[in-house]
């Protein structure tokens, strides 16, 4: 049985699925991230992330933001030190 669903990319511009369940999108392919994907933070398991950094995104004036910002990088592998 599949537990999620992919929703119509027509309506929804992000690359989303929901549970059948509940309509929760637990994860998606965000458009600043398309190489990563996005998880809702509420959907996890306490003790699962032994760290999480929030940044608040002006989602009314979203190009302008992704153009300022460096969130594009977030999901690439980073070199270890």
């Amino acid at each position: 049985m599949q537990l999620f669903r992919l929703l119509d990319e027509r309506k929804y511009p992000l690359r989303c699925t929901a549970r059948k369940v509940c309509g929760i999108t637990s994860f998606y392919t965000p458009r600043s991230n398309p190489d990563g994907i996005a998880v809702t933070l509420k959907c996890l398991d306490p003790g699962t992330l032994s760290h999480v950094e929030i940044r608040h995104a002006d989602g009314k004036n979203w190009e302008k933001f992704f153009e300022e910002s460096d969130i594009a990088s977030e999901s690439k592998i980073r070199p270890t030190q």
